[in-house]
């Protein structure tokens, strides 16, 4: 899974989360939920891209429901996030 996060005009960020648990336990959903609605605020907008993952797409569904934030998304491609965003272009280097 991916985040796309743009934090203003000129500068976003991109995170890949790695191995995610397909069932989330109760405090981890929870944490999540704190998170996001801590972020609800200051959030411009961001795309979490699940490609071929029904089980995490239902579980990021649900907590996206409970942060309740217009400013975030569910999305299964990169150039679908794009357009959430509103980017043209990525570039993504490896060191």
């Amino acid at each position: 899974m991916y985040q796309i996060e743009k934090l203003s005009d000129t500068c976003f960020f991109i995170k890949a989360i790695g191995t995610f648990p397909f069932f989330l336990k109760l405090e981890s959903l929870n944490a999540i939920l704190d998170l996001l609605k801590r972020d609800n605020d200051r959030l411009y907008r961001t795309a979490f891209i699940i490609s071929n993952n029904p089980p995490l797409d239902t579980e990021f569904s649900f907590l996206l429901d409970k942060a309740k934030s217009s400013k975030r998304k569910i999305v299964s491609n990169l150039e679908e996030a794009k357009r959430w965003i509103g980017l043209s272009r990525i570039i993504i280097k490896k060191d």
